[in-house]
């Protein structure tokens, strides 16, 4: 069976909170397809960043360690997806999404799922979860890797280069990228995304001032795979 190859995108403060175990135990919990994991974590190597991108590293605009700031990248990771068909070999699927989410579904629906562009996503302006035909990107002049690193501008400027080329397709059902912010929960919901950092219930980053979730029933559930999680033996 062919393997779904799913990058996401992370930085070390969510790593610590427990972000990434619990997302990635939540995928293979349901999946039915094979799945590998790739961690675009900032600091990590090859996903280095800082404000101008010295060393080679990725130029975000702003000092590393800050969620959602009023200047440079929205996370310390917020244009790594971008790359993702380079770093794949230009071969193949992948999925990309971000740390901040649940999976609640079966992933190979994404494995499997039609697709009328080479980048295929929820809206025309919301990569947060994407499905990346990576082949279809050799011979498109799209950005190196290098380019990328050094590009001084923010995500939304590469999702308005995939509009602008007809690249990119609004194709993929909300089921799949349910936002806590705007969202609502129902039995055909595949994905669970916490899009608002003073709620996320594994509070990554020391310098927010956390409050509870609105929705219970979303905190309830992340604390219930965390449990599932911590109960398998080491």
């Amino acid at each position: 069976m062919e393997t779904l190859h799913i990058y996401v995108g992370t930085d070390r403060w969510q790593q610590a909170a427990g972000a990434e175990r619990v997302l990635e135990y939540s995928i293979r919990k349901h999946a039915t397809c094979d799945v590998a994991f790739h961690w675009m974590r900032s600091g990590d190597q090859g996903w280095e960043v800082s404000p101008d991108g010295a060393g080679g590293s990725w130029r975000i605009g702003r000092e590393p360690g800050t969620a959602w700031p009023k200047v440079g990248w929205g996370t310390d990771f917020s244009c790594f997806r971008f790359a993702i068909p380079e770093v794949h070999g230009f071969e193949g699927r992948a999925v990309y999404m971000d740390v901040d989410m649940l999976v609640i579904g079966d992933v190979r629906e994404l494995l499997e799922w039609p697709m009328s562009k080479p980048w295929v996503c929820t809206h025309p302006q919301m990569t947060d979860v994407s499905i990346i035909e990576c082949s279809q990107f050799l011979d498109r002049q799209w950005p190196t890797l290098e380019e990328l690193k050094m590009f001084p501008g923010k995500a939304y400027h590469h999702v308005q280069r995939l509009n602008q080329s007809g690249l990119l397709s609004p194709s993929l059902s909300w089921n799949w990228n349910c936002r806590d912010s705007s969202d609502e929960w129902t039995e055909d919901t595949r994905l669970l995304h916490f899009t608002s950092v003073p709620h996320q219930p594994w509070h990554p980053y020391p310098t927010v001032k956390y409050a509870k979730h609105p929705k219970k029933a979303w905190a309830d559930r992340w604390f219930a795979e965390k449990d599932e999680v911590d109960a398998i033996p080491s």
